[in-house]
């Protein structure tokens, strides 16, 4: 955001809730990476949102990098094929341990995706 728009934010409005509401509005802006400020003028101002928790993003970065990883060991695995025509137990017991890393990523990301879809994360 520019600094013309950040000058311009001069006026204060002042809004009374009890902690609970004020302890779901900091848990809520801190789910999605976001200021109090930054998320409660994006939920007054119907500005954008991210679609799914930042928690989630985050899963899914890491098991995007896990699947990369493992096409990266499939890729030598082929080419080490067709110079030698054969593979190794070891490049093999790699490929295992990455694909058996993507699963557990996978559990955790559908995991959290449950836990919001039973109200867990209420944002």
């Amino acid at each position: 955001m520019s600094k013309e728009k950040h000058q311009n934010r001069e006026i204060r409005i002042t809004v009374r809730m009890n902690e609970k509401e004020a302890e779901w509005i900091r848990e809520a802006a801190w789910r999605e990476k976001r200021s109090v400020a930054d998320f409660i003028r994006s939920r007054a101002l119907g500005g954008e949102l991210p679609r799914i928790p930042a928690s989630v993003e985050e899963l899914l970065k890491e098991l995007s990098y896990g699947i990369n990883k493992v096409g990266v060991n499939i890729n030598q695995l082929v080419r080490n094929y067709h110079i030698n025509g054969y593979q190794t137990g070891r490049e093999k017991k790699k490929l295992e341990d990455d694909l058996n890393e993507i699963f557990a990523m996978r559990d955790l990301v559908c995991g959290e995706i449950r836990r919001m879809m039973d109200g867990g994360n209420k944002t």
